[in-house]
């Protein structure tokens, strides 16, 4: 026990390196979650989540430079702090569209550590980070597409988990 300026009594810092700060009062108390956080969002209207370990950033509308004779997935390039980033049309490559309008879109940067790159997922809308029990996750459906690795069921509405890694595979056979 150490004392403060004023000679109080003052307890250590705890183990947990992020105290309170973030956490919602549904948060407490309780034991430390043994699970995965993940960043959720919308697109197209369907829920889908990433694992927050592979997420670098959330920004605001990057405003990307458009490149000939690319796919309509591929919104273009953008700068950031003076690293190009290559934006994704993510509504596009799951089968939808981002809703037209002069709505402002959010971006999920990744960088995964297989590449010296970043890539900025454009989707509608940002929801939350959740932390949910592996025991929650279920495996893809068969039918899902390569990219999905799993589903989960959050204040009853489900959920799909993207692997990042194997999106961006998947956008080299594009």
């Amino acid at each position: 026990m150490t004392n403060d300026p004023a000679g109080n009594p003052v307890s250590p810092a705890t183990s947990d390196a992020a105290g309170k700060i973030g956490r919602q009062a549904h948060d407490e108390p309780g034991p430390v979650s043994q699970g995965r956080k993940f960043i959720v969002f919308v697109v197209g209207g369907a829920n889908f989540a990433v694992d927050s370990q592979t997420v670098t950033e959330v920004l605001r509308d990057l405003s990307p430079a458009r490149l000939p004779n690319t796919p309509e997935w591929l919104r273009g390039i953008a700068n950031l702090r003076s690293e190009i980033v290559t934006v994704v049309e993510l509504g596009e490559l799951l089968g939808g569209d981002l809703p037209a309008g002069g709505r402002s879109h959010k971006h999920i940067v990744v960088r995964l550590e297989t590449m010296d790159a970043l890539i900025a997922f454009r989707v509608e809308k940002l929801r939350e980070i959740i932390t949910i029990e592996k025991s929650k996750i279920l495996p893809a459906a068969a039918a899902s597409r390569p990219f999905e690795s799993g589903e989960f069921e959050h204040r009853n509405e489900r959920f799909t988990v993207i692997n990042v890694g194997k999106l961006v595979e998947s956008l080299k056979l594009v």
